[in-house]
């Protein structure tokens, strides 16, 4: 189900509340980051706004701001970048991040959302919660396993080539 109308609505009623304008590119980009279907950095959704409208970085990031402060999209650290997501309406859910390769898996656990509602937040209004875990993914997993039994095999090697030259001299 499309979205964009209920974020829209929401932008809407956020910038007559503040009396900020209604600009084109604004709605725009509203309507990209409502159109994309995985997490994106800022600069990726610059590169998708240049050929529409003609948007400064400094406004594809003030934007986003404004889209995370009011609940429209939601901003994540992965390694040393900030990945963003449109959140409103989405289910909770959760992320695999390879620490390698920055890969992102999402993931549902209802027993993780359960548990985070019943907990107590004294003096505290929670309106949101994320949550990342951090490790590697299958492939760098595979790839580092491959490059162990590699180093292992040229180690063995080489003391196998020690041992016949001593044996030799010997």
């Amino acid at each position: 189900m499309d979205k964009y109308p209920q974020a829209e609505k929401v932008l809407i009623e956020y910038l007559t509340a503040k009396k900020l304008r209604r600009t084109p590119e604004r709605f725009h980009l509203l309507r990209v980051v409502y159109g994309i279907d995985k997490h994106f950095t800022a600069d990726e959704l610059y590169e998708q706004m240049r050929g529409v409208f003609r948007v400064s970085r400094a406004t594809v990031y003030s934007n986003l701001d404004l889209f995370v402060q009011i609940g429209l999209v939601s901003k994540f650290l992965v390694i040393n970048s900030v990945r963003y997501e449109k959140c409103l309406g989405m289910k909770p859910h959760y992320h695999m991040i390879c620490t390698k390769c920055g890969e992102i898996k999402e993931f549902e656990d209802s027993k993780i959302s359960s548990a985070i509602e019943l907990a107590r937040c004294p003096r505290f209004i929670r309106h949101s919660y994320s949550l990342s875990v951090l490790g590697f993914c299958y492939k760098c997993q595979a790839k580092a396993n491959r490059a162990k039994r590699k180093q292992q095999s040229e180690d063995e090697s080489l003391q196998n080539k020690r041992k016949t030259t001593k044996n030799d001299k010997g």
